[in-house]
C-alpha cells in the first residue's frame, strides 16, 4: 500500500493508531483507498496518478504522501466517532485538500509524473498560460 503503519506512526502517538485501526486492518485500507481516491480526483487532470500511487518508500512526494495521510486519518477518526474527530485532524484535511486542489489546478507545482497523452503515450505538458491584448486603436489624423 501507498501508506505504511510507520506514516501513520510518525503523525500519531501509538494509543491512538491502536484506537482508530486497533486490529482491523481491512478498515485501515478503505479508509486509505477513499483518500487516494480524493486525491486522484484533483490530480487526474494533469498528473499520471496511477505512477505516483504505486510508488513505496522514498520514491513517494512528501507533500503528496502527507495530504493523503491526512484525509486517511479524518475518515479513520471518523468510523470510531464522527462527532469527536480533532479539529487539528479536520484542519489539516482542509490544508490537504487545498493542497491538492492548486496542485492539480497547477497554481502550485510538484514533480510528479504527466499524465500520457492516450494517442501517442508521451506525457501531456498542460500550461495555463492565457495571452490577450487590447484592441488596435486607430490614432490616424484627417
Amino acid at each position: 500500500m501507498y501508506i505504511t503503519q510507520a506514516d501513520y506512526k510518525s503523525r500519531l502517538p501509538d494509543e491512538h493508531y491502536t484506537l482508530l485501526v486497533g486490529h482491523d486492518e481491512q478498515a485501515r485500507i478503505e479508509c486509505e483507498r477513499r483518500a487516494i481516491g480524493d486525491a486522484k480526483s484533483y490530480l487526474m487532470e494533469r498528473y499520471n496518478t496511477d505512477l505516483i500511487f504505486e510508488r513505496t518508500g522514498k520514491e513517494r512526494d512528501p507533500l503528496v504522501l502527507g495530504a493523503v495521510l491526512d484525509i486517511a486519518l479524518v475518515y479513520l477518526w471518523e468510523r470510531v466517532s464522527n462527532l469527536n474527530v480533532p479539529n487539528v485532524r479536520r484542519m489539516a484535511m482542509e490544508r490537504a485538500m487545498k493542497l491538492l486542489k492548486e496542485v492539480g489546478e497547477g497554481s502550485r507545482y510538484l514533480d510528479l509524473p504527466m499524465r500520457p497523452d492516450p494517442e501517442s503515450g508521451e506525457p501531456v505538458r498542460t500550461a495555463s498560460l492565457a495571452v490577450a491584448s487590447n484592441a488596435k486603436r486607430n490614432w490616424r489624423r484627417a
